[in-house]
C-alpha cells in the first residue's frame, strides 16, 4: 500500500513539476522587476524597480501601464525609457561640436545660432532645439586640437571672470570680452567698449562666465540620457503619444511657456533629483507652536491637512506637505544646506472657502516672504532663495478677519532643495 502511494505522489509531482517550475520562473520574474533589473520602467528611490512601458507624464508625477497609482517625481530616482542596449554607440565627448551646461551635462550638438537669450542647438536624433543662452558653460563649434587643449581644460574647469572666445590662426588666441552672439558667418564680441566681429571658421568656441538667472526655478532639473549623444538638463513636463512620441520639457532658464518637443526614440534614461530635494514633513522643527484665538489650538500634521484629511488645494490632492491652523510658527534647521526652498500655500479644499491667513517665510530672522489670503483665493506656488541659511521660518498668522475660524492653511510639497 505505501508503495502504491509512493508511486502516486511521485507520478503527480512529475505531471505537475513543469507548472511548478513555471510558476517559480514567473513569480521570480516578478521580483526582479520590482527589485532591479532593466527596464522600460522606474527606480525608486528605495532601490525598487518597476517594470512596465511609461503610460503618462504629468503635473510632477507618472503612471505606469498596467498601474492605476501615481507615482510622484519625488519618489523616483530613476525613469528608463527603453532597455539597456550594447550596441548603442559610445558618446565620445572629446571630439567634434559639443554643448557643456552648467550643471556638467555635456551633449554633442552644434551651436547654429546664438541671438538674444538663447541658442539654437542641432543635436543629432533631437533635432534642433533653442537652448537658453544662461544653462550654457560653454560650447565647442568644431574638432577638438590635439595640440592645443587649453579650451578643453577651460571648458571642464571653473568659469572664467569674462565671457572667453578661442579664436584660431597660426596658434589659439584667448579673447575675453562679452558674448554677443553667433551667426552662420560670425562670432560676436564685445571688448575694449565696442562689438567686434570674428569669422566663424576662426572660432574654435567659447567658455561663459556666471550669470544671474532670468528664471526663478523651484526644483532642480532632471537630466536626460540622449541615445549616443550625452546628456541634456530639462524639466519633464508631459509624455505625447501618436505616430511620434515625444517628451515635452522646458530646459532650464527658458520662460514657462518654451515648451520642447524631443522625439521620445532618442531618450533612453531620466535621472530625476530626488535625492537633492528634502521635504520638511520628513524633517523634525526645532520649534512648534499653534496660538488660537480661544480654546485648544489645533497642532500641525505632516503630509495631512490639520483636520487630518488629505492636503487639497485649488482640487488637486498632494501626498507631502505641511497642514496647519492659524496662528502657528514651524521652524527648521537648515544648517545652511540648501539653496533654495518651494511649496504650494494656500487655504485648503475642505475649509469650503472659509478663512483668512497670512503667510510668512523668514529667512535667520528676516522675512522674506509674505502673502495674505482667503478662503476663496487660488492657491500660489512659491520658490525662495535659501542660500547660508541656518534657520528657515514658517509662519501663518491670523488674516484680515483677525480670526482663526475656517484658518485651515497647507504647505502643500513643502520642500528644500540642496
Amino acid at each position: 500500500m505505501r508503495s502504491t502511494r509512493s508511486l502516486l505522489a511521485f507520478a503527480l509531482l512529475a505531471a505537475t513539476a513543469p507548472a511548478l517550475a513555471a510558476a517559480e520562473e514567473e513569480a521570480e520574474g516578478s521580483r526582479a522587476a520590482e527589485s532591479g533589473g532593466e527596464g522600460p520602467g522606474v527606480m525608486l528611490l528605495g532601490g525598487r524597480f518597476l517594470q512596465g512601458q511609461i503610460e503618462e507624464i504629468a503635473g510632477g508625477s507618472l503612471r505606469l501601464e498596467g498601474r492605476d497609482e501615481e507615482i510622484p517625481f519625488y519618489e523616483i530616482q530613476e525613469v528608463r525609457l527603453s532597455s539597456r542596449r550594447p550596441d548603442d554607440p559610445r558618446v565620445d565627448l572629446d571630439q567634434g561640436p559639443l554643448v557643456r551646461f552648467r550643471g556638467g551635462e555635456s551633449i554633442v550638438a552644434r551651436v547654429i545660432e546664438a541671438q538674444g537669450a538663447a541658442a539654437r542647438v542641432r543635436a543629432g536624433g533631437l533635432g534642433e532645439i533653442d537652448v537658453p543662452l544662461e544653462a550654457i558653460a560653454a560650447f565647442r563649434l568644431r574638432e577638438a586640437n590635439v595640440q592645443d587643449d587649453q579650451l578643453e581644460e577651460n571648458m571642464k574647469g571653473p568659469p572664467p571672470a569674462e565671457d572667453t572666445v578661442y579664436v584660431r590662426r597660426n596658434n589659439l588666441l584667448r579673447v575675453p570680452g562679452v558674448f554677443r552672439g553667433l551667426t552662420s558667418d560670425y562670432l560676436y564680441l564685445e571688448y575694449d567698449g565696442s562689438v567686434r566681429r570674428v569669422a566663424r571658421q576662426l572660432v574654435q568656441g567659447a567658455v561663459f562666465a556666471p550669470v544671474a538667472s532670468r528664471v526663478r526655478e523651484a526644483d532642480p532639473p532632471a537630466v536626460l540620457t540622449v541615445r549616443g549623444a550625452g546628456q541634456l538638463p530639462a524639466y519633464v513636463l508631459g509624455l505625447e503619444r501618436g505616430d511620434s512620441p515625444a517628451l515635452t520639457v522646458r530646459l532650464p532658464g527658458a520662460p514657462a511657456d518654451k515648451v520642447q518637443r524631443l522625439p521620445l526614440g532618442e531618450i533612453t534614461r531620466i535621472s530625476l533629483a530626488s535625492d537633492r530635494v528634502q521635504f520638511l514633513s520628513a524633517l523634525e522643527p526645532r520649534r512648534a507652536e499653534q496660538m488660537p484665538v480661544l480654546g485648544k489650538g489645533f497642532p500641525y500634521r505632516r503630509d495631512l491637512c490639520v483636520s487630518g484629511d488629505p492636503l487639497r488645494l485649488g482640487g488637486r490632492l498632494y501626498r507631502r506637505g505641511l497642514g496647519v491652523h492659524s496662528r502657528s510658527v514651524l521652524e527648521y534647521d537648515l544648517g545652511g544646506r540648501y539653496r533654495a526652498m518651494a511649496a504650494v500655500i494656500g487655504l485648503d479644499d475642505s475649509a469650503a472657502g472659509r478663512g483668512s491667513v497670512t503667510f510668512r517665510v523668514l529667512a535667520d530672522g528676516k522675512e522674506i516672504y509674505q502673502k495674505d489670503m482667503e478662503g476663496t483665493g487660488a492657491p500660489e506656488a512659491i520658490s525662495l532663495p535659501m542660500d547660508g541659511v541656518q534657520a528657515l521660518r514658517l509662519e501663518v498668522d491670523y488674516g484680515s478677519d483677525g480670526l482663526d475660524i475656517g484658518d485651515r492653511a497647507d504647505w502643500a510639497d513643502a520642500r528644500v532643495i540642496r
